[in-house]
């Protein structure tokens, strides 16, 4: 419908359909304020003038429409932006984070030596991981990737073996009880050793990384470090190369091996390793194995399901160290 060629009825149409009183829209276009209530109320009688408010009231809705679209979306993209650099830092630490020890183990009696992956010392501040996190060691988990015999993981799976090697070297070692423990890549980690080394008589992992990495091209939620992720783009490793070096590497691969008992843990809150990916490890594992579920959890534990994991991990020693 054109604008109507009386201007003062499109004025009024106009300010009818911003909402404005039609006393007030009456008035405003010039008319007398003088029995303008009852004038209003009979132009808002006119078809044509009827017509030209529901046309402008359905243009400036769909107008509307559009624009809280357009926020919505901008305050999701927001969002998302956010919780992009939020998990950027989660994948960050996951590589390259101080160490604690297990100094309650160790003050048990048990014989305790923590690793990291990086063959880097562990003992600097917290400020040097985060600035080799961000920098050198940034997206350290897809190097070499196309090459099985290059990639980053060769070093660290066969450096797992040889901290054993060192770990059993110590003269108060009893020559044959040997577990390893771990959270998400020392989880996986663990997963690996038990599998690779025959001294290995149990071990314990938390919510394991790099398990069923390649989920994504099945539609499903691959395992830290999420490397298949994107279908395209400067961040997609959807080559063949890289695609046959993750299966390689992929826990559940290791998993198949592992004949010893051992206690699982995570929860179904995980988004940095996602459940279906830890299970996809965890249901090839032929050996005895326990699940211990702290459901609402994430990408963390709680002490009580510390204190259970690590009153498993005293009682198989002691078990074990009887038994020899």
């Amino acid at each position: 419908m054109a604008v109507l060629t009386n201007s003062k009825h499109e004025q009024f149409a106009q300010a009818i359909a911003k909402g404005v009183s039609a006393t007030k829209a009456y008035v405003s276009v010039g008319y007398s304020e003088k029995g303008a209530q009852q004038s209003s109320a009979r132009m808002l009688l006119n078809a044509v003038v009827c017509s030209r408010i529901a046309e402008l009231q359905q243009t400036l809705a769909a107008g509307m429409i559009a624009l809280e679209i357009s926020s919505r979306n901008a305050r999701v993209q927001a969002l998302q932006d956010r919780w992009d650099r939020m998990r950027r830092v989660i994948d960050e630490r996951a590589g390259a984070a101080e160490f604690a020890g297990l100094a309650e183990m160790a003050g048990r009696g048990i014989i305790t030596l923590q690793v990291g992956i990086h063959g880097i010392p562990v003992t600097m501040e917290q400020s040097v991981y985060d600035s080799l996190g961000a920098g050198a060691l940034a997206n350290y988990n897809t190097f070499g990737l196309d090459n099985r015999d290059r990639y980053y993981y060769w070093r660290v799976y066969l450096g797992c073996i040889r901290a054993n090697d060192f770990l059993t070297s110590h003269p108060k070692w009893d020559g044959v009880t040997l577990v390893v423990t771990g959270g998400s890549q020392g989880g996986a980690l663990s997963i690996v050793t038990a599998a690779l080394d025959p001294r290995v008589r149990g071990l314990a992992a938390y919510y394991p990384a790099l398990s069923d990495v390649t989920g994504y091209l099945h539609n499903r939620a691959g395992g830290w470090p999420h490397m298949f992720r994107a279908a395209d783009g400067p961040l997609s490793n959807r080559s063949l190369d890289k695609i046959e070096t993750s299966r390689y590497y992929d826990v559940v691969n290791f998993a198949r091996r592992v004949k010893v008992p051992g206690l699982y843990s995570w929860g179904f809150n995980d988004e940095t390793c996602p459940p279906t990916s830890m299970y996809s490890a965890y249901n090839v594992i032929p050996g005895p194995k326990k699940l211990l579920l702290a459901l609402e959890t994430g990408h963390n534990n709680i002490p009580e399901q510390v204190a259970e994991v690590q009153a498993w991990l005293q009682a198989f020693l002691q078990t074990a160290s009887a038994g020899k």
